[in-house]
């Protein structure tokens, strides 16, 4: 997750909030793993690259508008939804598009380690931006069409 340039820095990720989905509601669930969590890495790394994409194309139009949307990803569907904000003038990012994969990499391994249906989580990178992510294992019961962290 480092960048390369002059200053070496890290895009740093927080968990901002998750919830897990209790067995009585998956039904007759018995542990299997069947899809109803953040997949992990590997699993959905075609709907990461499309999220890295998003979070650059918008950060290089310095748009702070909020984006969501569903994608499938194999046997995996998700919701998302994006948004950036700043606390300065302009909505953009020095990070590059391979450090935000890493990111987003590590926002969804963290909430999957978690057992989340749902989850957000925030990225910074030292200046003013702040991006804020919202995955949804589930988007049909847990919808992403906002961002709430």
């Amino acid at each position: 997750m480092t960048v390369t340039g002059c200053h070496q820095r890290r895009l740093r990720m927080g968990i901002c909030q998750y919830h897990v989905r209790s067995q009585q509601a998956h039904g007759n669930f018995h542990g299997r793993d069947s899809g109803q969590t953040i997949a992990t890495v590997k699993a959905a790394i075609e709907i990461r690259e499309l999220l890295a994409g998003i979070i650059k194309s918008k950060s290089e139009a310095d748009s702070c508008t909020l984006t969501y949307g569903t994608d499938i990803s194999g046997d995996y569907f998700y919701g998302y939804a994006y948004k950036a904000t700043t606390t300065g003038e302009n909505c953009d990012t020095t990070a590059e598009r391979k450090t935000i994969l890493s990111a987003i990499e590590n926002c969804a391994t963290s909430l999957h380690s978690k057992g989340a249906a749902v989850g957000g989580c925030t990225f910074h990178h030292g200046g003013t931006w702040h991006g804020h992510l919202q995955l949804s294992a589930e988007p049909v019961i847990y919808p992403v069409h906002k961002v709430t962290c």
